[in-house]
């Protein structure tokens, strides 16, 4: 099984947690932790550390979402992977990983067996919308 941290700058995580909840109901076992400029990075640290424990101790391994590659959070979730090796790290979190994860949950996936298809999906999410005319065929009415 696998639990769920969404983590980031402000309340993006908070925003994102709510936006998957919309869409797929509540969500035990993913935790939103946000890093706010007033915070320490020690409390951040902190946090995001207890985040992890309390879901490892109820799934056995966690998947960890940051928002942006090289950032104060993802930068400290790379420092916890060091250790934790039922840990794993994603960046660039959309909504689409967020809820692949809940199918790969569902599916009863750990932390890095469902990893390479959160990624995949996400990349998959990200695309330039474009509306397209179709003629139709049939009355020449100009309707």
């Amino acid at each position: 099984m696998v639990g769920c941290i969404v983590t980031g700058h402000n309340d993006f995580p908070i925003g994102m947690k709510k936006a998957l909840e919309m869409i797929a109901g509540e969500q035990q076992d993913v935790v939103a932790v946000p890093f706010h400029e007033t915070d320490s990075l020690e409390d951040y640290e902190r946090n995001v550390k207890e985040a992890a424990a309390s879901l490892y101790k109820s799934n056995g391994s966690v998947v960890l979402f940051a928002d942006l590659l090289g950032g104060t959070p993802f930068n400290i979730a790379m420092m916890l992977k060091n250790e934790r090796p039922w840990l794993e790290v994603v960046t660039g979190t959309n909504l689409p990983m967020l809820l692949e994860f809940v199918g790969q949950k569902l599916q009863g996936k750990t932390a890095s067996e469902c990893a390479g298809v959160l990624i995949e999906t996400g990349q998959a999410g990200i695309t330039l919308g474009e509306i397209t005319v179709r003629e139709e065929q049939g009355d020449d009415d100009g309707i």
